[in-house]
């Protein structure tokens, strides 16, 4: 008898543990209460138009920026919210499946003349069956069941599972505020990230003939600005350890607008990957200092496969079918990212060695985004007019008050022809969270 109490006692403990953890954010899990966010526009949340003399003269100060959540511009690259910022407020949503998406996948015809279908974001683990045909987890899926909620299933194509209604998944933390908000509370992180960033300082680029149109902030300088704001905040370098020990560092992405630059301004295939170990070090090299400030979880994400951007399949349009995949991405600056990515993640694996008490992780943006397109309708821009993409670099989007605006931005993966729309980006935290918690060996 008292054994089969301790059975039953033991059995509700595990289940009232599951049971607290099952609807947390896996930041919270993580007892994680700060971010701070080094990188470019996929990621800087109002630091560039603060910046003198760009302020409001970029058309990132500008509706239709902000539009969707905000109804005002921010400073972010997008109808909303980033990446950083579904990363702390990731809610789910009803979903439905996507059928047929894959035949419908390269029309571009408007979206508001198709059916109202939503969007599906679930990855599909491995899965075997028992005898009676139940698919159950095979040993190497992801257990824990916040993962999970984060993605809603479906039984057939038109169910949509109202179990996920409003059911928040937010992290408990306030969007990461941009250094230059002078206003700015800076309790749970700082975002240091500059839209038209490089990694590369922009005399060394000068020097490869490659001009930065967009900000010479690089990633020197924002680690510049990392230092004095620790300094700021640490007695000592003991101190900053202690105050960082439940901190999130993301390195990137960044080093995509030195590859963006040198593209637009005729640079060869060949100069390109000659750049790439220049590239690869000097974000190696921030995060080796954020290391030794004190970080101890480090996510340093790789570049996106950029042939997929309406600006590149724009300027580089061919006539050749095999320049193309499948989801009508130009094949040669896809590749070119995969060379970057795979040079990046074999310098995380040497970090690794390097910084045995440091957990260094590969954040994949590359696949994040793959993964979008698999239920993308469009390759049009949503912001933007003109051409096959809807897209036109002398009438970009909040440069001119005739550009026009989608009017379902949800249904859209590009929102300007370069960034992503909100829901494109919530996508991509979903599968990022799904793929990056697991290895921040998290204990609870």
């Amino acid at each position: 008898m008292a054994s089969l109490l301790q059975k039953s006692l033991f059995l509700f403990l595990a289940l009232c543990c599951l049971t607290q953890y099952t609807n947390a954010h896996p930041l919270k899990i993580c007892k994680l209460d700060q971010i701070y966010q080094l990188g470019d526009s996929i990621s800087d949340t109002g630091n560039f138009i603060r910046q003198i003399p760009i302020e409001t003269a970029s058309a990132f100060a500008r509706l239709s920026y902000g539009e969707t959540i905000f109804n005002n511009a921010t400073g972010r690259c997008s109808n909303g919210l980033l990446i950083i910022d579904h990363i702390v407020k990731l809610e789910t949503e009803h979903v439905a499946n996507p059928s047929n998406r894959r035949n419908q996948h390269h029309t571009n015809k408007p979206l508001q003349n198709r059916a109202n279908t939503h969007v599906l974001f679930r990855p599909q683990p491995r899965r075997k069956k028992n005898r009676r045909g139940q698919c159950i987890a095979l040993p190497g899926d992801t257990q824990h069941p916040a993962l999970f909620s984060i993605y809603a299933t479906y039984s057939n194509p038109s169910h949509l599972l109202s179990s996920f209604q409003d059911q928040a998944m937010a992290a408990g933390l306030p969007f990461v505020r941009p250094y230059k908000n002078m206003d700015g509370h800076f309790k749970h992180g700082v975002n240091f990230a500059v839209a038209g960033s490089t990694a590369l300082p922009s005399q060394v680029l000068a020097s490869k003939h490659i001009f930065c149109p967009v900000t010479t902030t690089s990633l020197h300088v924002q680690l510049e600005w990392m230092f004095t704001h620790f300094n700021s905040i640490c007695f000592d370098h003991t101190d900053c350890v202690d105050k960082l020990e439940n901190a999130l560092f993301m390195v990137g992405e960044i080093g995509g607008n030195d590859y963006n630059y040198a593209f637009f301004q005729g640079k060869t295939m060949e100069e390109l990957k000659s750049m790439v170990p220049d590239v690869v070090e000097s974000i190696m090299d921030a995060a080796k200092k954020v290391i030794n400030l004190g970080a101890q979880r480090v996510v340093i994400p790789g570049n996106f496969p950029i042939g997929c951007r309406p600006i590149y399949q724009t300027v580089f349009q061919s006539n050749i079918s095999e320049a193309y995949d499948e989801n009508q991405c130009l094949n040669q600056f896809n590749e070119f990212a995969q060379y970057h990515n795979e040079q990046l993640q074999q310098a995380i694996f040497k970090l690794q060695q390097e910084k045995p008490n440091a957990i260094v992780v590969y954040g994949d943006y590359y696949n994040a985004y793959q993964f979008l397109l698999k239920f993308a309708y469009t390759s049009w821009a949503c912001c933007g007019t003109g051409g096959k993409y809807n897209f036109d670099l002398k009438r970009m989007c909040g440069e001119d008050g005739d550009v026009p605006v989608c009017a379902e931005p949800n249904r859209y993966v590009s929102w300007d022809g370069v960034h992503l729309t909100q829901r494109g980006y919530k996508i991509m935290a979903a599968w990022l969270l799904h793929d990056i918690f697991p290895k921040l060996h998290c204990h609870f």
